[in-house]
């Protein structure tokens, strides 16, 4: 699900996807050429740790000499509309593990 908002808000902001695999969680994009820039290279990597956090990582490269301030902001106005994107997403619930010498309640698979 982080996955897909962080492909969501790469093409909301405009840039070019060159790849997008979900597993392993790697985006990688680049910016249109404008006034400001001759475009940057922009790598994702969104992770399930496995314990109820996704850790997102990304960089942004200048493909010109001086970057002029666009690769930070370039990373501000992905995180900003990631988190817009997922601030009204609810974590899924998470069961406890038993307590010592409890039994642990039937998990059923089917939906």
């Amino acid at each position: 699900m982080v996955f897909d908002k962080a492909l969501e808000t790469v093409v909301e902001l405009g840039w070019r996807v060159n790849l997008a695999k979900p597993d392993p969680g790697i985006i990688q994009a680049y910016t249109p050429t404008s006034m400001a820039s001759w475009q940057e290279d922009l790598n994702i990597s969104v992770l399930d740790t496995g314990t109820g956090v996704v850790r997102v990582q990304m960089n942004s490269r200048a493909r010109q000499l001086v970057a002029w301030g666009k690769n930070e902001e370039n990373i501000e106005r992905f995180f900003q509309g990631l988190d817009a994107r997922l601030k009204d997403v609810k974590p899924p619930e998470v069961a406890s593990p038993p307590e010592e010498g409890e039994v642990a309640p039937p998990v059923s698979l089917t939906p």
